[in-house]
């Protein structure tokens, strides 16, 4: 007997790279600070602005993929069994949203803000 097993299929957007280019903004010890996520440590809380250009479900978490204003793209994740209740309206394509969560890393090192909550930017 042959058992087929399929990987799950994305689409370019959806592969797991980031621009390196997008930025988060924390509070450090200097106060606020604003550097590209990939340089923040995990686990520090951070902001981020930016208009919703994708936008997809694994399992329980909502992925977002972010546009910023300097044309930089990120990803945010929120995991629904954490997460705020958040309507489909508000993570739209074409929505803008202001995103506050812990900086992530995930395998294989594409960093992304893991948020419990959208606000309307």
């Amino acid at each position: 007997m042959t058992v087929a097993i399929e990987a799950p299929a994305y689409t370019a957007a959806r592969r797991p790279q980031f621009d390196a280019r997008f930025r988060a903004t924390f509070l450090g010890f200097a106060g606020r600070c604003t550097e590209p996520l990939r340089r923040i440590t995990d686990a520090r809380l951070v902001t981020a602005v930016g208009e919703v250009t994708d936008s997809w479900f694994e399992g329980r978490t909502i992925w977002l993929q972010l546009r910023s204003d300097d044309g930089a793209s990120g990803r945010v994740g929120l995991d629904m069994s954490v997460a705020l209740p958040v309507p489909p309206e508000d993570y739209a394509v074409g929505q803008r949203v202001q995103v506050r969560g812990v900086a992530r890393t995930h395998v294989p090192d594409y960093p992304y803000i893991a948020a419990r909550a959208l606000v309307a930017a």
